[in-house]
Formats: C-alpha cells, sequence, structure tokens
C-alpha cells in the first residue's frame, strides 16, 4: 500500500531548491531535475536499444526513485559532499536512509524494500541490462545538471568559483561520454538536445497559474510526481512489468502537449468545452511538426503513443504500431503486451493535483479558487480515486470544506 507518509516523504523533493547558494532566475528544485533527468534517460535507453543491448527499465525506474528518496532523506548536498560520504562509508549512508525509510518502504508491494537494498548494496551481481541502466542514470543525471547550470551560469559570472563549477560538471560528463548517445545529446546543434531542451522548458511553466500556491508547482515536477505514483500503484496491483514501464513514462509525459499550448486552467478548459477540439489540433499539429524533426522516427511513435489519448486505457499492436482504445488492459491477453493504462495514471494525476491544493492550504496560502478544486476534487475520488482513498480522507478531514450532502 502506498501510505502517507511515503507522499508526503516525496513531496519533499518538490520543496528541496538546488544551487541555493547561487543566483537563480527561476526556481530549479530537486523534483525538476530527477523529471528532466528521466526524459534524458529516456532518450538514452533508446539508444541502448537500438544497438540491440538489453535495458533493464524497471530497474532504472525504481533506481530513479531510490536516488530521490534519498536525497530527500540527505537534503541537497553538495555533490563533492555527498561523493565523499559515499566514498568513506557508502553502507552506513544507506544504512542510515534505510532506516529513515523503512516505515514507508516496508508497505509496498512488488518487494520494493528489497530492490532498494539490493540497488544500493552493490553493483558486482548486477546483469548487464541491470548495469546498462545504472550508467544510463548516471549519464542522464550529469546531463541534467550540466543544463541547469547553462541556466544559471550567466547570472553568477560574477562568482570565484564559477569556472570551477563549470570544470568538475565538465569532468563528470567526460566519464560518461562513450555510452552511447550521450555525445550526441551534448551537442548544442544535435536535434535530439532540442528535445531536451523542450522538455527542460516544463520546468519553467507554472501550473495553478490562476491562483498562488505554496510551493509553486512545474509542471515536469508534477510530472514525474505522477509517474512515480503510477508506477508504484501498477507494482501495487501486479501489473506485468512493461505496464509498470509504459505507467511511468505515461505518467511523465502525460502533461507534454502543455509545451506547445501552455497550462489552460481546468474552469476555463470547461467553459472551452466546444472550441476544445480546436485547442486540441493545434497541439497535435505542433507536436506533429516539431517531434518528428526531433526524434528518429520510431521514437517519435514511442513517445505520440505514451502523449496522445493519455487518460485512455490504450494498446498498441507489435507488428503494425496501431494503437487502439480499450476499456480496460488484460495482462494475461498477448495482444495487450504493449499497453498503458491511463485511467490509473489520470486517477494519480488527480491525487497529484489535490496533493498540490492540500500542501498550500497548509501551508497558509489559499483562496477561493484553490478551495473550490480542493473540494471537487475531492468530491471525484471515488471516480479517480486510484489507491489514495486513504490519503484523500486523512487529508481532507484537516483542511477540506464539510462535505455537501
Amino acid at each position: 500500500m502506498i501510505t502517507l507518509a511515503l507522499v508526503e516523504r516525496l513531496h519533499r523533493a518538490c520543496t528541496t531548491q538546488r544551487w541555493h547558494d547561487h543566483l537563480r532566475p527561476v526556481d530549479l528544485t530537486v523534483q525538476g531535475k530527477q523529471a528532466h533527468m528521466m526524459t534524458i534517460a529516456w532518450l538514452l535507453g533508446k539508444f541502448q536499444e537500438r544497438r540491440e543491448d538489453d535495458i533493464d527499465w524497471n530497474y532504472l525506474i525504481e533506481g530513479q526513485l531510490f536516488g530521490l528518496l534519498r536525497k530527500c532523506v540527505t537534503s541537497d548536498l553538495k555533490a563533492q559532499v555527498f561523493d565523499r560520504l559515499i566514498a568513506a562509508d557508502a553502507a552506513r549512508l544507506n544504512g542510515v536512509v534505510r532506516k529513515e525509510l523503512l516505515e514507508e518502504l516496508e508497505p509496498l508491494e512488488g518487494d520494493i524494500l528489497g530492490g532498494f537494498d539490493t540497488y544500493f548494496a552493490s553493483q558486482h551481481h548486477e546483469s548487464e541490462g541491470q548495469s546498462r541502466a545504472r550508467k544510463v542514470l548516471q549519464a542522464a543525471s550529469s546531463l541534467a545538471t550540466a543544463w541547469e547550470f547553462k541556466v544559471i551560469e550567466q547570472s553568477n559570472a560574477f562568482l570565484p568559483e564559477v569556472t570551477a563549477v563549470r570544470y568538475n560538471i565538465d569532468q563528470q560528463k567526460r566519464i560518461h561520454q562513450y555510452l552511447p548517445g550521450f555525445r550526441e545529446l551534448d551537442r548544442r546543434e544535435s536535434d535530439l538536445t532540442l528535445f531536451v531542451d523542450l522538455c527542460g522548458r516544463l520546468r519553467f511553466q507554472e501550473r495553478w497559474s490562476h491562483t498562488p500556491i505554496l510551493p509553486k508547482s512545474f509542471v515536469l515536477d508534477h510530472e514525474l510526481t505522477v509517474a512515480n505514483l503510477a508506477y508504484l500503484l501498477a507494482v501495487e496491483r501486479g501489473c506485468r512489468p512493461e505496464h509498470c514501464v509504459n505507467a511511468f513514462f505515461g505518467g511523465l509525459y502525460h502533461d507534454f502537449l502543455e509545451v506547445m499550448t501552455r497550462d489552460i486552467v481546468a474552469p476555463f478548459k470547461k467553459k472551452l468545452a466546444e472550441l476544445e477540439a480546436i485547442v486540441d489540433e493545434y497541439a497535435l499539429e505542433e507536436f506533429e511538426s516539431q517531434l518528428s524533426r526531433m526524434l528518429p522516427e520510431q521514437w517519435y511513435e514511442d513517445l505520440k503513443f505514451l502523449v496522445l489519448d493519455e487518460f485512455s486505457c490504450r494498446v498498441r499492436d507489435v507488428a503494425t504500431g496501431v494503437t487502439t482504445a480499450v476499456g480496460t488492459i488484460d495482462p494475461e491477453d498477448p495482444a495487450h503486451a504493449d499497453a498503458c493504462d491511463g485511467v490509473m495514471i489520470k486517477a494519480c494525476d488527480n491525487f497529484a493535483a489535490f496533493m498540490e491544493a492540500y500542501f498550500s492550504v497548509q501551508y497558509g496560502v489559499t483562496s477561493r479558487d484553490l478551495r473550490k478544486a480542493l473540494d471537487g476534487l475531492y468530491e471525484t475520488r471515488a471516480m479517480h480515486g486510484g489507491g489514495f482513498q486513504h490519503i484523500y480522507e486523512e487529508w481532507y478531514a484537516e483542511v477540506g470544506s464539510p462535505p455537501q450532502p
């Protein structure tokens, strides 16, 4: 079961700031960096598949989650300090983190706690697919950090250590330069770099633009919350490993079209119901014209499967690539081998929105619109509750309006 304590722990990544000893033109959160890292990891994983090298996508996703949880416990230490702690006594550090997370990970289905222990215990017993997944995560992390530094470098040119920071980042990138695809993603003129930049722009795009909330919520941060919850929920439901992977990346990209249209708040969407097709048509045209140029054809088709009709249950024919909406996904049906449960992702999306509203009210920042959204999300919990009913109930009892009869 996904516990309230685990959800609250994951929320810390949305409030923990990176580069907080530097001048920053925008908020750069641990959550945002992790989300951007996973969009890069998706590309690097595709390079591995193109070489017909095995990569364990589930291991990659869980490694990301475990790394994020560890950061939530240790806070955002400087990389050099964290590396020195790992070098001095990795087992002790990971033991402290494990003890802190034990009550949150132990109730999860699918032996997530065992996966945590295995991931941080030793790299010597990993399969080739697992080893590649770990290397992809490390390489993606270095590229995401380098991308962040470009955002703040000019603003911090007056600091004497900025040259040393740039040197350290370049040194980290050199470690991964022979990983398939790495150098192409590190080239400014690469089409794939344009895709990385496009995903990165979602780190600047605020949600709840019609009402102030605290902390601010950004689209890419929100997408990773949905992705991690969807993955854990898929594991809890006993979904096939490949369905769990699609749940994660379907969650990670479920709001991707907003980079084409920007955020359209829910009340306005309802008023635009008759004109919504125009907005959707524009988003689709932009998606097709831009992404078809940035990505290789098969990767573009894979992204389209994850992005379009994002809240429907859908299956893709392995032979023809044709996507079909279905009522439910049958894990035993060979025709459902490549499937994405958009209904489950919608449940996680609604819960993540409820979580953002709840924490804002808890921090003392609210408004009539935010209260209305909080009440509306709570009232539809049965429709989109997923595995979060107990958390809805507990949180709403703290901050919600009296339920309407």
